[in-house]
């Protein structure tokens, strides 16, 4: 069994850069880890990346990866994965 761990357990690890997304993050990262905050992760990542936050974008996915992997939820890190890989070709 895995343990949820803490609220905001993850949260110190990625510093967002200031922007329309980072006004959400804040809110999104009270969650305790659990698919859903994994998720949310990676909808606010997409979102950075639809808005041009490159970088807002690559530390939220990170951040949604942290979180699939702390839960061991294998079908959210796939998807975060795939975001980030995506991401990448984007930028380059």
């Amino acid at each position: 069994m895995v343990s949820a761990g803490t609220p905001g357990a993850v949260s110190s690890m990625v510093s967002v850069t200031p922007g329309p997304v980072a006004a959400t993050v804040p809110i999104v990262r009270q969650a305790p880890p659990t698919p859903a905050l994994a998720r949310a992760l990676q909808g606010a990542g997409l979102l950075a990346e639809k808005l041009g936050e490159y970088g807002t974008c690559r530390s939220l996915y990170q951040e949604g990866i942290a979180v699939a992997r702390q839960i061991a939820d294998r079908r959210a890190l796939a998807g975060l994965l795939d975001s980030l890989g995506r991401q990448e070709m984007v930028e380059g």
